[in-house]
């Protein structure tokens, strides 16, 4: 579980019943800066800003960061997504996790605790290099159920983010 949830999963295979999975560190979170969000999921949940970084490495992992705060008392605890998305394509790259304060969920949260949610994502190796986009949202784990935004949509756009080759390739 630690793994899970502070390291970024590079490789998940099953070789016949045995499953071999290999983590990845991320690397040291680097002052990057903060873009206002100023968005609510659902009626107990404001994204405050997000930190990403502009340019990413196929192979490697990214650090995203979080800013959220409760806005009253969540009727359940949630998770956050993240996906990396080719223009008019699928996912490359995701990112799901608890979202936790101090490792409680939302529904032990006060009005006004604020919680800065990391999140390492693993952009495959091979990642064909160009401008793709980074999208986040909020979703109840218990039944899949997305949390809406104010406009009705169930995400929020983080903007384009760079993916390049790794200047060394790391072998699966």
């Amino acid at each position: 579980r630690t793994l899970d949830r502070y390291g970024a999963k590079a490789t998940n295979r099953w070789f016949q019943t045995f499953r071999l999975v290999g983590y990845v560190s991320s690397q040291a979170a680097q002052d990057l800066a903060w873009r206002p969000a100023d968005t609510s999921f659902g009626h107990a949940t404001h994204l405050d800003a997000y930190s990403v970084p502009g340019t990413v490495e196929d192979g490697r992992p990214f650090r995203l960061l979080l800013r959220w705060r409760a806005l009253g008392a969540a009727d359940a605890d949630y998770s956050t997504f993240v996906h990396l998305v080719p223009r008019g394509g699928r996912a490359v790259a995701q990112r799901d996790k608890t979202l936790t304060r101090m490792g409680a969920g939302a529904k032990t949260w006060r009005t006004g605790d604020e919680v800065l949610d990391a999140s390492d994502v693993f952009v495959p190796i091979g990642t064909p290099p160009g401008e793709y986009e980074l999208l986040a949202g909020l979703y109840r784990p218990d039944n899949g159920e997305r949390l809406k935004r104010e406009d009705g949509s169930d995400v929020l756009s983080l903007g384009p983010v760079r993916v390049v080759r790794a200047r060394e390739q790391l072998t699966p």
